[in-house]
């Protein structure tokens, strides 16, 4: 299993901010602070399409091997600071989906290092 070398995390951070600001503009020049953490680790597919595959998708049958990136972002609105919490999911070097009100499954999922796919979070996150 070989990886490409490991993701731009600050061209991440700015992809994750522009999304949060394309869902929420009402936070445009409203964020006072922010916090990010990230989580990456190696997964696992079934097809070249990585975690961008969708049923009837034409991809390649082989086993693809990328990194996973989930990024945590806590933007902190006014001077009250009052916190706001989104996740952004990258496979590879792309960015896959963001996630405002994450739901049990995607915390288990994070903990086994298993995410779904662009297409399976739709049903699940």
């Amino acid at each position: 299993m070989r990886l490409s070398k490991y993701p731009d995390f600050n061209l991440f951070e700015n992809i994750l901010l522009a999304n949060i600001l394309k869902n929420h503009p009402e936070f445009e020049k409203k964020i006072y602070m922010r916090e990010v953490s990230v989580n990456m680790f190696p997964q696992t597919w079934g097809s070249t399409a990585g975690g961008f595959s969708e049923p009837g998708m034409f991809a390649g049958q082989m086993i693809t091997t990328e990194y996973t990136t989930v990024m945590e972002m806590t933007v902190f609105i006014g001077k009250k600071m009052v916190p706001h919490k989104f996740f952004g999911v990258f496979f590879g070097k792309k960015p896959a989906y963001l996630v405002t009100d994450p739901t049990d499954t995607f915390f288990e999922d994070l903990k086994n290092k298993r995410m779904k796919s662009k297409y399976e979070s739709r049903q699940c996150y």
